[in-house]
């Protein structure tokens, strides 16, 4: 039996702990109600097939044909059937297939309504054999249904006083059993208590009336039971006695015993030990004035009716046949839950952890281990039953399928699945359902590589991992770009990668802003290059995002979708598919692609919670290459032990680092070749005077085979401008070897500018400083060589044109931070944080001139960033 109830449950709800009760269903919404119609027809589909497969027609031939597989006769019993109808507009068609087909298969509709006019359409009351009328307010209600006006008749005094129509038999009237003790009146010819009418005889008996029939509707004496009242008892000491009886007690203890004899021995002693269940005040006074109000114990007598036949059936704990209605999605959902399920890709796997298939797992668990586990028996490791720690399949939830009455596990195997996208709002949990994505594929899969480029923040709590080979948050779009264009760099790679990369983008609406803005333009093209040959390559995207994901131009490409559509509003949902009607739960949506299995599209239910583990899974094999953020200071020390770390050291010994770059943080190494001019481009106070430090402690801390020139610290620009015309003057006619570094280039006269010229000329390397000017090219000739050779650095960018002496646009913002600057060459611009140098300390170190030329120690300035 299967009750329906849209009165919350005050009205069956009494009848849900019945032993042949297999679900009790209350306050459905338009979406439950159209699920659970949707798992009746599936039961009937299943009915028919076990029928067609023993080459019967109906349930009675296939009780005799296989009693075993035979299913037992299902009863659907509907209160307030009108308000079914009403919410539901589809519910009606339903039904009349469940009524039309469900007679042959054992299922049987019984609708209550106290609305009859309308309810009940010409289609579902040709499948509608039999109608039972109470009281009803019109006699064009009882017309309807009756064919005649006589339940309108009734009389308020007859409360259950009720008339039974079958097919085309005329109306038998008859008095429906109360389900609670009434007072009756002892002048009463028809009043008898349902236990007595039956006795000891035998139902299956002709009938032995005892009572005196009264006529029917149309002058018809009922053949059957016609009293004025009927009082429906069970028997039990609480059931329908009043209290105080003595004789009624006794009969009653008599009657418990009875009873539990028959529960230990599997027979009913206590079926003939029936206690009068009528008040003491009725026996002894008799005029149904003097009754006295029903006590608490004949108010409840259903509830202790109901707990007798539990109790004789076996107790609460007796397992229940399968319900034809298969249980609703849970609202909340663990990874370990989810495994328990058998998953929606793969119909014709090995068994799973499920109540069905557990002996199943274990023995094969058993033959993988060659019996050395010791938690056979246990949930231990989920990764051996379900694929082992190579399969790689999360858990993203649960799947419903009420047309195949079964619900199954979301699983995602990046390497079998390809790329996943979550579509919806904050609010409807897609932020938790990636962050639980996240957090769950290392534990599955040991050896995948991890790279978040976390848009909304949602996976802020989940980078400390040795599988996370990058972490950028929204503010760094520059090293998401990085981090896309590496990624995007293995699609061309012939080889696949010896592990499986896993790509999660988070609010995309928030990258795809940022990313069509400038030089950042090619990220969304590497993206889409990614989405589309990533998974020949071992790469998958995991992406979520709200319309500006369905709209972009790689969403077409993504296999695998969910749509969460809690909060979503009408011009979110445009371009979204149909989405079927789905209780309003954070992580509930409709699931689309391989994912689903052969269902297609499905109902689901997302794991909102990170399962984090008890110990830290094991590091991959192979460590990710890393995409790192560039620091916001270097000191000289941290900057020689990255150098010394290189294991190609420069064989010429020209080389000289001036800071980090790169994704793996490499030193950047400055080569400079005789003759060559490298300007370094800067506003005051940008670090240009601390950029020459660090070359000149990079020549020392190296030992590299340049000697400095450099004035010394503290000077003035005219004690600078006599430096370099005394070196001018004492050098040879070669210069090769030296590196001149030239402060405030653009400050200097016009002779130095020349004598500075014939030094380079003469082949010494020179390194020089200036404020990005667009008549730099005037007052200072060096900076056309250096133009000319492409090679350069810009220093702290305060406008987009500081770069344009160098053919650089500047569009970063990142350029800001101090000792930050874009170093230009031959293979394109490359942004590094230059190295912080101190100033000296003790007495200035003085030229030494030689006969050969000038061999000077450096001169270093003072301030640590500049002037």
């Amino acid at each position: 039996m299967l009750l329906i109830d849209y009165k919350g449950g005050s009205g069956l709800g009494a009848l849900a702990a019945l032993p042949h009760c297999v679900g009790s269903m209350t306050d459905l919404s338009s979406e439950s109600t159209a699920r659970a119609l949707t798992s009746m027809r599936a039961e009937l589909r299943r009915r028919e097939a076990l029928c067609a497969d023993q080459g019967v027609h109906d349930l009675d031939a296939l009780r005799r044909e296989s009693p075993v597989t035979c299913p037992p006769r299902l009863v659907v019993v509907i209160d307030e059937f009108r308000m079914l109808s009403d919410d539901v507009p589809t519910a009606v068609a339903d039904l009349m297939k469940i009524a039309a087909l469900g007679r042959s298969l054992g299922v049987h509709l019984v609708l209550a309504t106290q609305r009859v006019q309308g309810a009940i359409t010409p289609d579902l009351r040709t499948n509608i054999t039999s109608s039972i009328l109470l009281r009803v307010q019109t006699a064009m209600e009882s017309q309807d249904l009756l064919g005649s006006g006589a339940a309108a008749e009734i009389s308020v005094d007859l409360p259950g006083r009720a008339f039974l129509r079958r097919g085309a038999e005329e109306p038998l009237s008859f008095q429906v059993a109360s389900s609670s003790t009434l007072p009756r009146s002892a002048d009463s010819p028809g009043w008898q208590f349902l236990t007595d009418f039956l006795g000891e005889r035998d139902v299956r008996q002709p009938d032995r009336r005892r009572n005196h029939a009264a006529p029917g509707p149309r002058g018809r004496t009922s053949d059957r039971l016609d009293p004025s009242h009927v009082a429906f008892t069970l028997t039990g000491q609480d059931i329908g006695r009043a209290p105080g009886h003595a004789d009624g007690d006794a009969r009653g203890r008599a009657t418990n015993q009875g009873l539990d004899h028959g529960k230990n021995h599997g027979t009913d002693h206590g079926r003939d030990q029936r206690p009068d269940p009528r008040p003491e005040t009725a026996q002894k006074d008799g005029p149904a004035s003097s009754v006295a109000k029903p006590s608490l114990a004949s108010e409840s007598v259903l509830t202790d009716a109901v707990r007798a036949v539990v109790d004789a059936a076996g107790g609460p704990g007796r397992r229940r046949p399968p319900g034809p209605v298969l249980p609703p999605l849970l609202a909340f959902l663990t990874p370990d839950l989810c495994r328990t399920y058998p998953p929606a890709d793969d119909w014709n796997g090995t068994a799973y952890a499920s109540e069905r298939g557990q002996d199943q797992c274990e023995d094969q668990c058993k033959n993988q281990c060659k019996g050395e586990c010791k938690d056979h028996g246990k949930d231990h490791d989920a990764a051996m039953h379900f694929g082992g720690a190579r399969g790689g399949q999360v858990a993203l939830g649960l799947i419903d399928l009420p047309e195949r009455q079964e619900q199954r596990a979301l699983l995602w195997r990046p390497e079998n699945h390809s790329h996943l996208a979550l579509i919806g709002l904050p609010a409807s949990g897609l932020e938790d359902a990636v962050a639980a994505v996240v957090v769950g594929l290392p534990q599955v899969d040991h050896e995948v590589h991890l790279y978040l480029l976390d848009g909304d923040g949602s996976l802020a709590g989940h980078t400390d991992s040795d599988h996370t080979g990058a972490y950028v948050g929204a503010a760094e779009p520059a090293r998401a770009a990085r981090v896309l264009e590496r990624l995007a760099a293995l699609t061309a790679d012939a080889p696949r990668p010896r592990s499986p990369i896993v790509l999660a983008v988070t609010g995309w609406g928030r990258w795809s802003t940022q990313f069509r803005q400038g030089r950042l333009a090619r990220a969304e093209d590497d993206l889409q290059a990614l989405v589309r040959d990533g998974a020949a390559c071992g790469v998958s995207v995991l992406i979520s995002g709200d319309r500006e994901l369905t709209t972009a131009r790689f969403f077409a490409l993504v296999p695998n979708r969910v749509y969460l559509p809690l909060g979503a509003h009408q011009e979110t949902t445009m371009t979204w598919p149909r989405i079927p009607p789905i209780d309003a739960y954070r992580g509930r949506g409709l699931v689309q692609g391989r994912i689903a299995g052969t269902t297609g599209d499905a109902v689901c239910q997302l794991v909102l919670a990170a399962e984090i583990p008890q110990e830290r899974p094991p590091a991959p094999t192979r460590a990710p290459f890393p995409v790192h953020a560039l620091p916001k200071a270097v000191t000289l020390e941290e900057l020689h032990e990255a150098t010394l770390a290189i294991e190609a050291t420069d064989p010429t010994g020209t080389a000289l680092a001036l800071g980090l770059h790169g994704d793996d943080l490499r030193p950047y190494l400055l080569q400079m070749r005789s003759a060559e001019v490298v300007l370094v481009l800067g506003h005051a106070a940008s670090g240009r005077s601390n950029a020459l430090r660090v070359l000149e402690a990079s020549s020392r801390l190296l030992q590299a085979q340049l000697q400095v020139l450099t004035p010394r610290p503290g000077g003035t620009a005219g004690g600078a401008a006599a430096y370099w015309r005394s070196v001018a003057g004492t050098s040879g006619s070669s210069c090769e070897g030296f590196l001149l570094l030239v402060d405030d280039a653009d400050q200097l006269p016009a002779d130095v500018q020349q004598a500075l010229s014939s030094l380079v000329t003469r082949g010494a390397a020179a390194v020089l400083t200036a404020a990005p000017s667009p008549s730099l090219m005037a007052r200072v000739p060096l900076s056309l060589p250096a133009r000319a050779s492409g090679r350069g650095i810009v220093l702290s960018p305060r406008n987009s044109s500081d770069g344009d002496f160098l053919g650089v646009r500047i569009e970063s913002s990142d350029l800001s931070v101090p000792g930050r600057a874009l170093a230009c060459g031959p293979s394109g611009v490359q942004e590094l944080q230059i190295a912080h140098a101190p100033g000296p300390s003790g007495p200035d170190a003085r030229i030494a001139v030689t006969g050969g030329g000038p061999v000077p120690t450096a001169f270093v300035r003072g301030s640590s960033f500049g002037r």
